[in-house]
């Protein structure tokens, strides 16, 4: 019976083959790294899927909840520097419940004189467009209240002609434009 147990206990401990068990070993390896590359690559796949999905549906805001600007208010002044006036514009954006929004587009300011006589063009004194960045620089809030600031020389005289001054909007994210004019009156400052 010692006999018999050794025997098995020999038998259990026999030869090995190492090689054939190490490129075995080797085998799964290399099909395990496939696999893994394989379910890496689907992971990434659903997870982009999975981000795109949850930015159109759940993050994404309803367009019509966003205010923009749709009317606009010009108030202004003129203010003389040696030869030369300055008309300054202060240009409040406002939503469509009359609330100032800011604004992110262009803003052209322009002066004109209106002609005496009818048929005859109107004449630009000044002109003055900003760019989005320039918009954000002239934004101003103050006891006079929110508003964008613009300043804008003139070229010519402004006294003893019908002057007014145009505001025109390009919304930078729907290319809406939106337009106001202003005259310029003696209580503006233009003097006799």
């Amino acid at each position: 019976m010692a006999a018999g147990a050794a025997g098995a206990s020999a038998g259990c401990l026999g030869t090995r083959n190492f090689e054939n068990e190490n490129d075995r070993l080797r085998r799964e390896v290399v099909e395990a790294g496939q696999t893994i590359a394989m379910l890496e690559g689907r992971l990434a796949e659903a997870e982009s899927a999975l981000s795109a999905l949850g930015s159109t549906k759940a993050g994404m805001v309803d367009p019509r909840a966003v205010p923009r600007v749709v009317r606009l208010d010009v108030l202004t002044a003129v203010e003389h520097a040696d030869s030369t006036a300055f008309v300054i514009a202060r240009v409040r954006t406002l939503d469509g419940r009359g609330r100032f929004v800011q604004a992110v587009g262009d803003l052209t300011v322009r002066v004109i004189a209106l002609p005496p006589t009818e048929g005859e063009p109107p004449v630009v004194l000044g002109e003055r467009t900003l760019s989005p960045f320039d918009v954000r620089d002239a934004y101003r809030s103050s006891f006079t209240g929110t508003h964008y600031r613009v300043e804008i020389p003139t070229t010519g005289p402004l006294k003893n002609q019908t002057n007014v001054c145009v505001v025109q909007y390009v919304d930078g994210r729907t290319g809406a434009v939106v337009t106001v004019q202003d005259a310029l009156t003696s209580a503006d400052g233009l003097g006799n």
